[in-house]
């Protein structure tokens, strides 16, 4: 059995996750979700993770240099 690849959103606005969440389960995406760096590095550590969406700003990280990881 083949699983689809996932996709990680990093963001801690509940009402942009809510409009990007369906779109990307439509094109396939296992959507994982994070509100902080830190749990998304725990999510990127689990591994299968193909796009990530990133917010500029994080509560506790800048959005920009957390991609840049």
């Amino acid at each position: 059995m083949t699983r689809n690849p996932a996709a990680l959103i990093v963001i801690d606005d509940p009402e942009f996750l809510a409009r990007a969440e369906p779109g990307l389960r439509e094109q396939g995406f296992v959507v994982r979700t994070a509100a902080t760096a830190e749990r998304a590095r725990s999510e990127l550590a689990i591994g299968d993770v193909v796009a990530i969406v990133v917010a500029a700003v994080l509560p506790d990280d800048d959005g920009i240099a957390f991609a840049q990881e």
